[in-house]
């Protein structure tokens, strides 16, 4: 199947990215797969992503078909989503409020296929995610800054969603992780760093954040007296006791959390042994166990890499920072859309 996405540079990139971390491997810009795409052959890529779903021969193949057809001008996200959702839909056990939270889903892929068809007898992107630049400055880098980070949000917004049905408990999550603006100028502070400032505040005992020096000590206190840790990665696990004759180096531990703050992408593997196992117990697979940890993980890295993408073609922090501040406006949205959605079965503006 040919296609024109190939010809947008970031395009490429985002795709790159998308099989680093759903293959896992570092998959690079000269591979096979990707020097395919950039010729216009996006079967190959796609045939990948789905294999990472564990369908069988006959099951890619159907779903390969079901791209036949489809013209370049409609080939989106809403492709991928679907997908994975029907794949999961129909599953055994699966409560009511989550099947009306699938079909909630697939109903968007449906509405941006439709809005990629014809734009001309629907709304638009622009009213459904309440872009507030015209359609003429939705040409330029401000424009399209605002619209891909408000369509970050709302998707992330509808990951949300699915936490808060599951936990039957309505929360934004990812609220004390956007970004923000240092003190006293107009640079970013970048969720990375964000998340990590978090972090020290919640493991301190005191008024105090906990230090940086004590957060990487901690860090190597719970990987060591983790069994699955230690079991995982072929080391012998330590008690609390034992750690106290030792004086260990914190150095490498120091230099993977000083690059998250940097660079903003953590690999699940990273995640997994220098954050969230100060919260739960690390994963007896060394992977993520459950959807809900791979959304927090997937949209936080999203997050990130908007920040610095924008930062990088000139977009000045504040307003990117005052953009990913209307989140929680999408979060009470998806929340409202949701209910009549329940109420109607139709997806209403």
């Amino acid at each position: 199947m040919k296609s024109n996405l190939h010809k947008d540079a970031n395009d490429a990139l985002f795709w790159q990215r998308l099989l680093r971390v759903t293959t896992g491997e570092s998959i690079g810009s000269d591979s096979q797969i990707m020097r395919k795409f950039r010729q216009g052959e996006i079967q190959p890529l796609f045939n990948e992503l789905m294999k990472q779903q564990r369908w069988d021969d006959q099951e890619i193949a159907d779903k390969i078909t079901r791209y036949d057809g489809v013209p370049d001008s409609e080939i989106g996200a809403w492709i991928l989503v679907r997908d994975f959702f029907e794949t999961y839909r129909d599953a055994e056990g699966m409560s009511a409020s989550h099947q009306h939270y699938f079909n909630f889903v697939l109903a968007h892929c449906q509405l941006e296929r439709s809005l990629l068809m014809s734009k001309s007898t629907l709304p638009s992107f622009k009213e459904w995610l309440l872009i507030i630049q015209t359609p003429k400055q939705c040409q330029t880098d401000l424009g399209m800054c605002e619209r891909e980070i408000k369509r970050c949000l709302y998707w992330a917004a509808l990951g949300v969603l699915d936490i808060c049905i599951a936990t039957n408990k309505r929360d934004s999550i990812f609220s004390p992780f956007l970004p923000k603006l240092a003190k006293g100028n107009t640079s970013i502070v970048y969720s990375s760093k964000v998340m990590i400032t978090e972090i020290l505040k919640k493991l301190s005992d005191g008024p105090k954040p906990l230090s940086k020096n004590e957060f990487y000590k901690r860090i190597y206190i719970k990987q060591r007296t983790s069994s699955e840790y230690c079991n995982f990665h072929g080391l012998e696990t330590l008690s609390p006791k034992s750690l106290e004759l030792i004086d260990p180096d914190y150095g490498t531990i120091k230099k993977k959390i000083q690059r998250y703050e940097r660079s903003g992408f953590i690999t699940t593997e990273h995640y997994l042994a220098y954050l969230r196992i100060h919260f739960e117990a690390y994963p007896d697979n060394g992977k993520l166990q459950d959807g809900h940890s791979a959304i927090f993980w997937s949209f936080l890295n999203m997050f990130n890499y908007l920040q610095r993408k924008w930062i990088n073609k000139g977009v000045s922090g504040s307003v990117i920072v005052e953009y990913f501040q209307t989140y929680e406006d999408y979060v009470k949205l998806v929340f409202k859309r949701y209910d009549e959605f329940v109420l109607t079965d139709e997806l209403m503006s």
